[in-house]
């Protein structure tokens, strides 16, 4: 059962009777085609008071909705000293995460691999270690006869670690380290052959890593998010800041599942022109919304076009939650208001809403603001000067967005198995035919 509660607050006055009781029918006929419910409450927008008496509203709302709306409606005495022109206003919704910050000059040689090659890496050097000491051993206690006493005391003084930093780091030939069998010498040849290929790419990722200053990845797109590396900050209910408040409407914040923060990003005729009026051109008692007498039809296909992009908006927010909560990613708290964050937008989830904006009687900016709200409309709404009015609303809201900068680095690639396959499988062809070998020695000696 989908439930729809709409709050109000309004002044009953003449001019918004008409808009009202289309919004209440377009309410009831969507509850009615998807088989839900929906309350109204109805209060004077002068009346103040109510907000201070949090438990008389309480009374009047129901705690188990699924869409809860309010708005704030005004509307003029008199039609007649103002004029009016059409409007309309489009949010989009973003999700942020902190700015990502240089790559610590300690973790450069980490990055060089990724972890699957530093995983098999370490695992060949161990088995390489093993099965040198296996041939040592056998070759001192099994085969003594093959050298002469003064070559048996040194190699047994002789480790496998001696034997693997002279014959790489050292560049020197192991002469009696490899000992007589012609296994000892295939094992530490292939080892050199793959030992020279790791090396070399290891040593060039760190000097890119180690000569330039870079940053971590961007975040571009959701996969990218979802495999970051840095925490991701989310704010328990969040999308319920307005009524933060009022310890009343602690089950509204209950019912809202841990996301990331998120912020709708509005983009109107208003917004664009407001900077550029004066104040007494532009009505400061309401200057976005204003009635608008759309017919019950429209008024009706807008709020269930809404509707559907908010429950999908709230299943998208669960699910990539969800995703970065299995890699540990998310942590809940405060968010920090002097962090710089990076955003990316999720175009899927656009709502908009129609208005109508009031202005003084015979105001010059009315055809200023049809032809912007033409332009708009001609030019694809979405698209049109979005990133001057997110900038404007982070800046309102507090929020400090990271500039993209010239300057900024992409961290070298990380070598992936892939690109290191012929390495370890030459690596893997040679311990086995080392191993091979060996069996064939031992056969011949016994």
């Amino acid at each position: 059962m989908l439930e729809i509660f709409e709050l109000n607050f309004f002044s009953a006055s003449t001019g918004c009777d008409f808009w009202y009781e289309n919004i209440i029918d377009a309410v009831e006929i969507l509850a009615d085609r998807r088989n839900a419910t929906s309350a109204f409450y109805l209060a004077p927008k002068d009346d103040w008071t109510l907000l201070s008496k949090p438990q008389d509203l309480r009374m009047n709302l129901k705690m188990d909705v699924d869409l809860y709306s309010v708005n704030f409606l005004g509307c003029p005495l008199n039609l007649s000293e103002f004029d009016f022109t059409p409007g309309l206003e489009t949010a989009v919704l973003f999700v942020m995460v902190p700015r990502r910050g240089f790559v610590p000059s300690y973790l450069a040689a980490l990055r060089c691999f990724t972890p699957t090659v530093w995983v098999c890496t370490i695992s060949v050097l161990v088995t390489f270690l093993s099965i040198s000491h296996v041939y040592n051993q056998l070759q001192i206690r099994v085969f003594p006869a093959l050298y002469k006493e003064v070559d048996l005391t040194h190699f047994e003084r002789v480790s496998v670690l001696l034997t693997l930093y002279r014959h790489v780091l050292n560049i020197s030939q192991p002469r009696w380290e490899l000992g007589a069998l012609r296994a000892g010498k295939i094992l530490f040849l292939v080892f050199s052959f793959s030992t020279l290929i790791l090396t070399s790419l290891f040593a060039s990722s760190m000097m890119s890593a180690l000569t330039e200053p870079v940053r971590y990845s961007d975040i571009n797109t959701l996969r990218d998010l979802n495999r970051s590396e840095m925490f991701v900050q989310t704010d328990t209910g969040s999308r319920s800041v307005s009524l933060s408040g009022y310890p009343e409407f602690e089950w509204l914040t209950r019912r809202l599942s841990d996301h990331f923060q998120f912020e709708a990003v509005s983009l109107s005729v208003a917004s664009m022109v407001k900077n550029t009026m004066r104040p007494d051109d532009y009505l400061a008692e309401d200057p976005y919304f204003q009635t608008l007498n759309a017919s019950i039809d429209v008024t009706m296909s807008m709020l269930e076009k809404n509707l559907d992009v908010m429950l999908s908006m709230d299943a998208f927010l669960v699910e990539v939650t969800a995703s970065v909560a299995e890699e540990g990613n998310v942590l809940v708290g405060p968010n920090d208001f002097h962090q710089e964050y990076e955003f990316h937008f999720v175009r899927e989830y656009i709502t908009s809403y129609p208005y109508m904006n009031k202005l003084s009687k015979n105001s010059f900016y009315r055809d200023a603001i049809n032809d912007i709200l033409t332009r708009m409309l001609e030019g694809g709404f979405t698209g049109l000067n979005q990133k001057k009015q997110q900038d404007h609303c982070l800046t309102t809201g507090g929020w400090r967005s990271a500039p993209k900068e010239s300057e900024q680095k992409t961290p070298p690639r990380a070598f992936s198995l892939v690109d290191l396959r012929i390495a370890f499988l030459g690596l893997g062809f040679g311990l086995g035919a080392s191993i091979g070998v060996f069996l064939l020695e031992l056969l011949h000696m016994i």
